[in-house]
This record gives structure tokens, C-alpha cells and sequence, in this order.
């Protein structure tokens, strides 16, 4: 007898097509049930919710003949239900687009589950929403249930109204009370989770890394001459930024005053700092035409994710800012960066989680304040025209020689998997 294949139900709000920084961890996930042989239903946003989207290019998703993809409405507070710019601000409770998606996607979900009841459901955050269906279908069909944080829950990132902080503050007791595994994007966050909850065992709080697409990264350098980056510029030396900046926790105004000392004193090594998908350029405006950088720093739109890699194997040097207000964190993209090989210029406090995983390798230079920036630029800059000056373009071969494959989303998957695997079968269903 054939033993009938698992199910499992990912609840997540970023699905394919959306180019949110959240969908390729999630990606990662999809892919390895399904090599792993599990059947997989996607419970979904409709596209329209999703800020930023990408065209779906072939491969990207694997052939999954027998799952479901549901995708509900979901309504952006700041958009769909604002007037003129203001929305009442219950309606952006618990996140933005709750207040339609959780309906609407709970409905969806448990005419779903009833004819296909899962083994396993999976839900990602950082928006809650996700938690609170994954947390009702539970209880519909006794299945186990994977909570995904990746990152603390924004009440304990910062203040918040007393209504929304203790909204979040139910979300976030009823997921560490009830969810079968619990995983986080890092050890640091894991450890907080399991000191605020410690009547639960410590071997329910996993973590799972993000890390980078070692499929996509090959894919990408496989067809590197095909794919020459319009962005970077042959008589610059190229540092790149791709993401979100923070005016508290991603702040690039020191970055500026070096670049402005090097214009000073080193007018013969022009430097272009790239911001790609920032969002908030005008945030920079003044202090930018202050300090007389206009030439050396652009700020360009998001582009869809593998067109980001093809910029970063095409730059002279990647930065990474990742202030004291992240330290428990680790974004994706540093996983990226260090896979391409390239210099990596990190500003990050030294106790930092981002700095633990990136100072392990080569060709990672640590800086902080105006003082240090300066120096590093002066290091590796100046030296890089006296060797590089009748190099050919473009310059794509890599620098240094890292060893990153444990840092891949490959093989942090397989420790969800492992994790799945061992999970005892659902309860007797509750319809």
C-alpha cells in the first residue's frame, strides 16, 4: 500500500508576484515541500495588495500539479480605504490590510481545508495576519502548525498605541501558546522568544536562517555577459545599496560625509553610491546638496529581484547598513552579498547579529562613523584605480573566495523539513 502523500497549507500575505523583501525566504520554503514531496496549497493575497510586483518568469516556480493556490481580497489602509490621504486607523488593524484579508482569507481557508485538510499548516509573518488564519484553521482541522516570525513582532520593536500594541500582544501569546514549531531568522530573536515564554519547552523555538538562492545565484552568473547592468559606470568606482533605508536603524548621512571628504581629497577616484528601491530619496534631498554630492549618489526605483542580483555581481562594492535598533536581526540581502563575492562594506554595531554572520569572511570592511567610512574608502579605493586602470568592462569577476553554502536557503530549508518530518499526524479533524 502506497502511503498517501502529506499536505501542508502555507498562510502567507506575499506570494509570487509580489517582489516583497519576505517573498524569497517564502519561495525557499514552497520549492522544498515540494522536492520533499509534499503537496502544497498557498493561501494568498490577491496581487493588488501587493506594493511592489515582478513579471513571473519561467522557473521561478516549480510544477505543483496538485496544489492549490488561494489567493483572497486583501485592502491596503493607506490606499484602498484611505480618503485623501487619511484612513481611520482601526483600519490598519493588526497590520494594514487585516481588516479585509483575515476574513476574507479565513472564509477561503476553511472551504479549503474541508476538502483538503492539510497535515501541516505553515504561516509567515512579519505582518500578523498570517498568524491569526493560520491559528483558526488550526483549530478547524487539528493540523500541526509552523509559525514562521522571521522577526519579534513590532510591539517589541517599538512603542505603539495602547489599542494596536495590545491587539499584538494577543496575536503574539496566542502563536507562542499554540503553534506546534516555532522558527525565527535568528538565534538572538529565538533566545528572546524563548525567555518571554518559558513555561514552553525550549526545543519548540527553532531557527532558520534566511540566506541566499544558490540556484538563482548560479543561474545569474551562468548568463552574466548576457545581462550587463545599465546602472553602474565604467569611470566610477560602484558601491550598491539595494532595500530600504531608515532615518533610525539604516542611516546613510555618515556614508555621505565620507564621500564627500573623498570627493576633497581624492578628486581623481569618483565614487557612486546606488540606492535601489530605497522608496524615500527626498528623506536625503538637503543634506545631499549640502554636502555637494549631487554626481555622487543616485537613487534609482525597485527592480524585480533577480535583476538585483545581476547589480550587485556588476558593482565594485555592496553596502549594508543595519543600525543598533536591528542588532537582533539579520536582513536577507547580506546572505546575497556575500555569495557574489564582492567587498562588502558593513555598517553595523560589532555586537550585532548581522555582524556575527557577515565578519566571518573575507573582504568584509566594518564601518560606522564618518571617521572609519573615510579610512575604509581610502583603503580600498584609491588602490583599486592604481591596479584596475586599464581594466575591461564590465567588472564582474569576483574578489574574494568565500565559502557560503551553509548560509544558503537550500540548506536552511532542510532543517524545516527535518523539523516537519517529525511532527506527530494532525488531530481528528474538528468539522
Amino acid at each position: 500500500m502506497v502511503e498517501p502523500k502529506k499536505r501542508v497549507l502555507m498562510v502567507v500575505f506575499e506570494f509570487t508576484p509580489s517582489n516583497g523583501a519576505s517573498v524569497q525566504r517564502i519561495l525557499s520554503v514552497y520549492r522544498g515541500y515540494l522536492e520533499a514531496g509534499y503537496i502544497v496549497d498557498v493561501l494568498t493575497a490577491m496581487p493588488m495588495a501587493y506594493e511592489n510586483t515582478q513579471p513571473v518568469t519561467e522557473g521561478l516556480l516549480p510544477e505543483n500539479p496538485k496544489g492549490k493556490i488561494i489567493r483572497a481580497l486583501a485592502l491596503d489602509a493607506l490606499t484602498h480605504l484611505a480618503y485623501r490621504g487619511k484612513y481611520i486607523s482601526w483600519m490598519a488593524y493588526p497590520d494594514r490590510w487585516g481588516r479585509t484579508w483575515i476574513p476574507a482569507a479565513t472564509m477561503l481557508g476553511k472551504r479549503h481545508v474541508e476538502k483538503y485538510p492539510p497535515d501541516i499548516i505553515w504561516s509567515s509573518s512579519p505582518t500578523p495576519s498570517p498568524h491569526v488564519i493560520a491559528r483558526s484553521l488550526q483549530e478547524k482541522t487539528g493540523a500541526k502548525w509552523i509559525a514562521d516570525y522571521r522577526d519579534p513582532m513590532t510591539h517589541l520593536q517599538r512603542k505603539l498605541p495602547d489599542t494596536m500594541g495590545k491587539m499584538l500582544q494577543k496575536i503574539d501569546a496566542a502563536t507562542v501558546t499554540y503553534a506546534d514549531i516555532l522558527t525565527f531568522a535568528t538565534e538572538e530573536v529565538a533566545q528572546m522568544y524563548r525567555e518571554r515564554a518559558p513555561l514552553r519547552s525550549e526545543h519548540y523555538f527553532k531557527t532558520m536562517q534566511n540566506g541566499y538562492d544558490a540556484h538563482l545565484l548560479e543561474k545569474v552568473k551562468l548568463s552574466l555577459e548576457h545581462n550587463v547592468s545599465n546602472v553602474m559606470k565604467k569611470e566610477t568606482y560602484n558601491i550598491y545599496y539595494a532595500g530600504v533605508l531608515y532615518s533610525e536603524g539604516r542611516d546613510p548621512c555618515p556614508l555621505f560625509e565620507a564621500i564627500a571628504e573623498m570627493k576633497k581629497t581624492h578628486p581623481s577616484c569618483p565614487i557612486k553610491l546606488i540606492f535601489q528601491g530605497t522608496k524615500n530619496a527626498d528623506d536625503y534631498t538637503d543634506i545631499i546638496h549640502e554636502l555637494d554630492i549631487e554626481t555622487s549618489v543616485e537613487f534609482l526605483p525597485g527592480v524585480p529581484f533577480e535583476e538585483a542580483i545581476v547589480n550587485m555581481l556588476h558593482a565594485d562594492a555592496l553596502l549594508l547598513i543595519q543600525d543598533a535598533r536591528f542588532n537582533k536581526q539579520i536582513p536577507g540581502k547580506v546572505y546575497e552579498y556575500l555569495a557574489t563575492e564582492k567587498t562588502m562594506l558593513l555598517k553595523s554595531p560589532k555586537e550585532s547579529a548581522t555582524s556575527k554572520v557577515a565578519c566571518e569572511f573575507d573582504g568584509v570592511y566594518q564601518i560606522n562613523e564618518k571617521a572609519s567610512i573615510y579610512g575604509t574608502l581610502c583603503d580600498i579605493v584609491e588602490p583599486f584605480f592604481e591596479q584596475n586602470a586599464h581594466m575591461t568592462w564590465p567588472r564582474t569577476e569576483s574578489e574574494w573566495s568565500r565559502d557560503t553554502d551553509k548560509h544558503s536557503r537550500q540548506h536552511h530549508v532542510k532543517g524545516l523539513l527535518a523539523w516537519s518530518n517529525q511532527l506527530p499526524p494532525r488531530r481528528n479533524q474538528l468539522f
